[in-house]
């Protein structure tokens, strides 16, 4: 984030900033587990996201939502600066994402409000969901 480290000359925020932007990421490992029902190992977590085998996509730090509250805080609130740099460092991987991942899910996907109303289901939030994923939706739909 030398842009945040420039702009503001702050190593701090910079560092806030870029750590936010990389532990946004944490929320896939623990959809991973979730499916799993425990840890498969380093290999497993990637082929299985890379793959689309998860069929349920909470990703809870995936979300707009995030980004927009702490900006309010900090606007509003006076919280402190940190709150900003954690929101952009967030906005800063969700745009990536965004770009990244459109052929891959659908446009709203990267609201958590969105991926509630859909039931966290990998088959009703990706554009081509997998085999498994339609499979367990009919099956949660059926029971």
């Amino acid at each position: 984030m030398a842009g945040v480290y420039f702009s503001t000359n702050s190593f701090a925020s910079a560092i806030v900033a870029g750590l936010a932007s990389v532990f946004i990421d944490l929320d896939h490992v623990s959809d991973y587990v979730l499916y799993r029902k425990g840890w498969g190992g380093v290999r497993d977590f990637f082929e299985s996201c890379h793959e689309g085998r998860l069929t349920k996509l909470y990703l809870l730090l995936h979300a707009w939502e995030w980004p927009l509250l702490f900006l309010l805080l900090y606007m509003s609130l006076g919280a402190p600066q940190w709150t900003f740099m954690v929101a952009l460092g967030m906005a800063y991987h969700l745009a990536f994402d965004v770009v990244g991942n459109r052929r891959i899910v659908k446009p709203r996907f990267y609201f958590i409000t969105h991926r509630l109303g859909k039931g966290f289901e990998g088959a009703l939030l990706y554009r081509n969901p997998t085999k498994a994923q339609l499979a367990a939706l009919k099956r949660r739909s059926q029971g």
